[in-house]
């Protein structure tokens, strides 16, 4: 399956993104010193965010899903130091994945899916005891949960489904679990406005504050939220 949303990703060499340089810092504070993790990276793209994560930190195992055959292709060509598998299918249809990890990624993930709770505690389970979960996540801070899709010109199906938490429930799920962090993360460079239904711009208000929204005029509210076992 290729996505509309991810052919930005397919021909253009790019470097990290800044929500992901900051997930890179948080992922380094608790794991710099130990050796052997296990990593598991959901909707790991073009695999660039752990050819990055696989330098700094000592990974013994890492593997990343997608269900975007194209950007599973980019992420099988690159040399990586510790042992990696990549695996191109949807996560909620997987149900053989029997191996425990001591980093989940999930960065972009969880919001695409129609039961946001049944695919945090399918991700949850999948995590060591004294594993931790790293999260960058479309959240909402008005109390309100909303579910949206979308649909193109010329297309009859509505698809894409987005879920947007408030972010106190959101926390909720995963503390069922495990004590999170949480902090909101506040785009502070500008995003112009592109052909792509799927990209987010950034507008500035009268106070120089930056908004950022998507096509479909809705604002766009993102969090980071980790536990630290």
């Amino acid at each position: 399956m290729t996505r509309l949303d991810n052919k930005v990703y397919y021909t253009k060499k790019r470097n990290l993104k800044e929500h992901e340089k900051f997930m890179l810092n948080l992922i380094l504070k608790k794991n710099k010193n130990k050796t052997n993790l296990q990593v598991l990276d959901l909707g790991c793209g073009d695999g660039l965010f752990l050819d990055h994560l696989d330098k700094l930190i000592n990974i013994e195992f890492l593997m990343g899903i997608d269900n975007d055959k194209k950007l599973i292709k980019k992420a099988n060509k690159i040399k990586f130091i510790g042992k990696n598998k990549f695996l191109c299918k949807n996560f909620e249809n997987i149900k053989n994945l029997n191996q425990k990890f001591d980093i989940i990624i999930a960065s972009g993930f969880l919001g695409v899916f129609e039961d946001t709770e049944k695919i945090i505690k399918k991700t949850i389970k999948l995590l060591k005891k004294n594993g931790n979960i790293y999260i960058f996540q479309r959240l909402n801070s008005f109390p309100i949960d909303t579910k949206y899709y979308t649909k193109l010109p010329n297309n009859k199906k509505w698809t894409n489904p987005r879920t947007l938490h408030y972010y106190k429930n959101f926390v909720n799920l995963i503390k069922k679990n495990k004590p999170i962090k949480i902090k909101k993360w506040n785009i502070n460079f500008d995003l112009p406005k592109k052909n792509n239904p799927f990209a987010s711009y950034t507008i500035k208000t009268n106070d120089e504050k930056r908004i950022m929204l998507n096509l479909s005029n809705i604002v766009i509210e993102q969090y980071f939220v980790w536990s630290e076992s």
